[in-house]
């Protein structure tokens, strides 16, 4: 897991020249921008100390299995009709301070795509699915399970020229192979 990555890749991740100039989920709150000469942005989300006193309750450092936001991203993905998908995605971008202006819209919506940095060329659906899930799990892994379901060959930031099968399959723990609990 990441929790850093350059200031391009944050600033591409983000669209801040776009339509997530008014996104919160990149503000200084979110992300810490460290270096001189190689800029990195740093994400914040682990870093619970300065929060310790006001959030005191059972469970303030727990990770959620599923939030809100991914069961819209399913709906996005599963449903049928382009309009509804665009609806739920649209739900989550307005959340996140996306301007209405900038929604996503139908059009071509489920026609093949190619989106700079991807080799395998995706849907507007999909890829804009992708480019929320890198924007709200950042540092979680759930990006790394999306690319895998669509067989992303190589995406922004991959450090991988093609991706394989084998090489999206996470290796067996130690303890499974010794203990024989591999079924």
């Amino acid at each position: 897991m990441h929790y850093t990555t350059s200031e391009s890749h944050f600033n591409e991740f983000f669209e801040t020249a776009g339509v997530g100039v008014t996104d919160w989920r990149k503000l200084p709150e979110m992300f810490e921008l460290t270096g001189a000469s190689d800029v990195r942005a740093f994400c914040r989300k682990y870093n619970q100390k300065p929060l310790k006193e006001a959030y005191t309750y059972v469970g303030a450092d727990a990770i959620p299995l599923i939030r809100l936001p991914e069961m819209y991203y399913i709906v996005a993905e599963c449903e049928p009709d382009a309009q509804k998908s665009a609806d739920a995605l649209n739900a989550v971008r307005f959340a996140r301070g996306i301007s209405f202006a900038d929604e996503v819209r139908t059009e071509h919506y489920d026609d093949a795509q190619p989106m700079a940095g991807v080799t395998r060329t995706q849907t507007k659906r999909i890829n804009e699915i992708m480019k929320e899930y890198r924007k709200e799990f950042f540092a979680e892994g759930k990006l790394f399970f999306f690319l895998k379901a669509h067989n992303y060959e190589t995406w922004l930031g991959c450090g991988v020229n093609s991706m394989t099968k084998t090489q999206y399959r996470m290796p067996l723990p130690d303890d499974e192979k010794i203990h024989g609990n591999n079924n």
